[in-house]
C-alpha cells in the first residue's frame, strides 16, 4: 500500500510538473505575441504619413516585404498578376485563373486599374466583371461581388446586339467596354493571396 501511494505521489508531481511547464510556455508565447503587437502598432505609427505621400510608403514597404511571385506573374502594388496574351473567351479564361489559384481580374479602384495600365499597353485583356444571368442590367465581378469601381468607355457598357455580356479592359483607351463572351482576347489573372 505504501508503494502504491509513493507511486501515485511521484505520478502527482511529474503530471503537476508538466502543467507547469505546459502554463509557462503559454505565458512565455503570449508575452511574445504582445510584444509582436506592439511593435507592428509601432511600425504603423512611424509609417503614418500625410495623404498622398502615405500609398507610396506603403507600396514601397509592401513590395520590399513581399515575397517573389510565382515564376511567369508580376508583382505590382502588393499582389501578384498573371497577363496571359494568348486569346481565350471569357470562360476558359475564367477557368485557368482558377486552376492557377486565381481569379480574372477584379478592379478595386483606379489606382489598382492605373498601376496595370503601363503593363497593358494598348492591348485588350478580359476582366472579371459579367453580367448576372437573372438580371443583365447587374454586374458581377469574379468573385462574386457587386460592381463599385467602373471606369466605363464613353457610351459603355451598351450590350451591342444584346451579347455582350462580358467586360474587358482597353488598355488604348485607359478604360472598360463590354464585349461578347464568347470572343478570344487575353486576359489578367489576380493572385487570390496577398503579400
Amino acid at each position: 500500500m505504501g508503494v502504491l501511494l509513493a507511486l501515485m505521489f511521484i505520478i502527482g508531481v511529474i503530471f503537476i510538473s508538466l502543467l507547469f511547464a505546459f502554463y509557462y510556455s503559454i505565458m512565455e508565447e503570449q508575452i511574445h505575441l504582445r510584444n509582436d503587437v506592439a511593435n507592428i502598432k509601432d511600425d504603423l505609427k512611424k509609417n503614418s504619413l500625410p495623404q498622398g505621400t502615405q500609398d507610396n510608403k506603403t507600396e514601397n514597404l509592401q513590395a520590399a516585404s513581399c515575397p517573389d511571385c510565382p515564376s511567369g506573374w508580376v508583382l505590382i502594388r502588393s499582389k501578384c498578376y498573371y497577363f496571359q496574351e494568348k486569346a481565350e473567351t471569357w470562360e476558359r479564361s475564367h477557368q485557368d485563373c482558377a486552376e492557377r489559384n486565381a481569379i480574372l481580374l477584379v478592379l478595386n479602384d483606379r489606382a489598382e486599374l492605373d498601376s496595370l495600365l503601363p503593363r497593358i499597353g494598348r492591348e485588350r485583356f478580359w476582366l472579371g466583371l459579367r453580367r448576372n444571368s437573372s438580371n443583365i442590367d447587374e454586374w458581377l465581378w469574379a468573385d462574386g461581388s457587386a460592381l463599385t469601381f467602373s471606369a466605363w468607355n464613353e457610351g459603355e457598357p451598351n450590350n451591342d446586339k444584346n451579347v455582350e455580356h462580358c467586360a474587358e479592359i482597353l488598355g488604348g483607351q485607359r478604360s472598360m467596354n463590354d464585349r461578347d463572351c464568347d470572343n478570344k482576347i487575353g486576359y489578367i489573372c489576380e493572385s487570390i493571396w496577398m503579400c
